[in-house]
């Protein structure tokens, strides 16, 4: 299976709008609410925003989710990704990912990456760890991870 990060368009938006809607994801990936204006606007925004980057991912050409660096300083971004089609679950998609969004801010010149995965998505605290990450502290619904690049 061939998986690579490409352009997130608007097939990947529309996608992303049924995919995060479904309760299971939505939950994992601590989607909050949106509307599809809020989401138009959001993609419309990306163009002029220089603190997030995000990639559509496929495999084998079938896009399956996204990936990203939001609120990147010059030191810092948090990771963020989400599968959004289910029948990929559990394919070790997610160590090529954390891998490349460690690659991303290399290129960055990042002095860390964090992220926030939900207290309930074992899967993704698993494969931080396993990636170098450590949990810096808890929140209510989710850990705060971070991994020196």
């Amino acid at each position: 299976m061939k998986i690579e990060l490409v352009t997130f368009d608007k097939r990947f938006l529309d996608l992303s709008w049924i995919w995060l809607s479904d309760p299971e994801v939505k939950q994992l990936s601590g989607t909050p609410d949106f509307t599809k204006e809020d989401q138009e606007k959001w993609f419309k925004s990306l163009n002029d925003t220089k603190n997030y980057r995000i990639w559509g991912i496929t495999a084998d050409t079938v896009p399956i989710g996204a990936t990203g660096l939001k609120r990147i300083t010059e030191k810092s971004a948090c990771v963020f990704w989400y599968i959004g089609d289910k029948n990929y679950w559990g394919r070790g998609i997610g160590n090529f990912i954390a891998s490349e969004m460690s690659n991303e801010g290399r290129k960055l010149n990042l002095e860390y990456l964090y992220g926030e995965p939900n207290i309930e998505n074992f899967r993704s605290i698993n494969l931080l760890f396993k990636e170098g990450y450590k949990i810096v502290r808890y929140e209510k619904t989710y850990y705060v991870v971070k991994k020196l690049l």
